[in-house]
């Protein structure tokens, strides 16, 4: 089983993963003999996952495919918090503070569980950061934050910043470099530049295939469809 924290908010995470393979609820209670009531207050935070529910889970979603806990990107100052610390960064976002969002890379389950917790007061704060934050670091961690929420509107305000800013893609597909191929950052920056450039162009674009269809994050779709273009030359040779 994958390390978790014990304060993480792991079962928003198990439910993006479930719904990332396209399983029901009710076939993974099926699935993992668990009852779907059980399972369904799991997702929602109202009961604790237990190591056997997890075990379950990444059973079954690595049967289709998929894994439960995606994997962070390589970045040395990246940011992993739980329990409390999510907590006070969602309050400190909420009231119009940044915090360390402006200063390094959150994790993957650190911006789940801000999307879990956070407000519609917080929420107005990252999308306003998302365009005007002062560094490109603020901008990128709150798009980031806010391609993982649903709905058309964020997802068109999330595609509109990755189309005209600069900086904001650059960073966002360095990321989807080093997640998905696991390179040292300053080389995923490097090939993010020169995408034809990359040491593993097939096996990336084979990982960004099933990018381009995450129904549950507009980064991930709008990045994947970007860099398979870019590959596409060097996949054709």
């Amino acid at each position: 089983m994958a390390s978790t924290d014990d304060d993480l908010d792991i079962g928003p995470i198990l439910r993006e993963a479930r719904l990332s393979v396209g399983i029901s609820l009710e076939r993974m209670a099926r699935a993992t003999h668990y009852a779907k009531s059980t399972l369904g207050h799991v997702e929602t935070g109202r009961r604790t996952a237990t190591a056997g529910i997890i075990e379950a889970y990444e059973r079954t979603i690595e049967q289709e495919g998929g894994e439960v806990f995606r994997r962070d990107i390589t970045h040395p100052g990246l940011i992993k918090l739980k329990g409390a610390k999510i907590a006070l960064l969602t309050k400190a976002i909420r009231e119009g503070d940044p915090d360390i969002i402006a200063k390094a890379p959150t994790a993957h389950a650190t911006d789940l569980a801000i999307v879990h917790k956070a407000d519609p007061d917080a929420f107005a704060n990252l999308r306003r950061w998302m365009v005007e934050g002062k560094t490109a670091t603020l901008r990128t961690n709150a798009l980031s934050i806010l391609a993982k929420t649903p709905g058309q509107e964020n997802a068109r305000a999330v595609i509109e910043v990755l189309e005209t800013d600069e900086k904001v893609r650059h960073l966002c597909i360095s990321s989807e470099v080093s997640r998905l191929l696991q390179l040292d950052w300053a080389t995923s920056r490097r090939v993010a530049r020169d995408l034809p450039s990359c040491p593993q162009p097939r096996k990336l674009a084979k990982k960004l295939a099933r990018e381009v269809v995450d129904p549950h994050d507009s980064e991930s779709r709008w990045c994947g469809a970007h860099m398979l273009g870019k590959l596409a030359p060097v996949l054709g040779r």
